[in-house]
């Protein structure tokens, strides 16, 4: 699976990414947890908290917008990506 993916906001992820905020990434899967996951690899332990609350859990401010539109629904971990999507990921205010 291929997707394009912006960080707006989250700038302790640039280092990861050449300092790019918007990069294309493959990975397996096709979840939104899929790419998260594979997120999770790139990122070294101490920034996974900018994901992460105390108990490993995602934080519950973190916004996925895909292709423009938010993901608004109880499981949009599991929501099917489509090859090529648009995700932008950011932190909702006080996160």
């Amino acid at each position: 699976m291929k997707a394009k993916i912006k960080f707006l906001g989250i700038l302790e992820l640039l280092s990861i990414f050449e300092r790019k905020n918007e990069v294309e990434l493959e990975f397996d899967g096709a979840t939104v947890q899929d790419l998260l996951h594979h997120l999770f690899l790139k990122i070294d332990p101490q920034k996974k908290r900018i994901f992460h609350d105390g108990r490993g859990k995602i934080k519950p401010e973190l916004v996925v917008f895909i292709n423009g539109s938010v993901t608004s629904n109880m499981n949009w971990l599991s929501y099917t990506l489509q090859d090529g999507d648009f995700i932008e990921i950011s932190l909702a205010s006080g996160g």
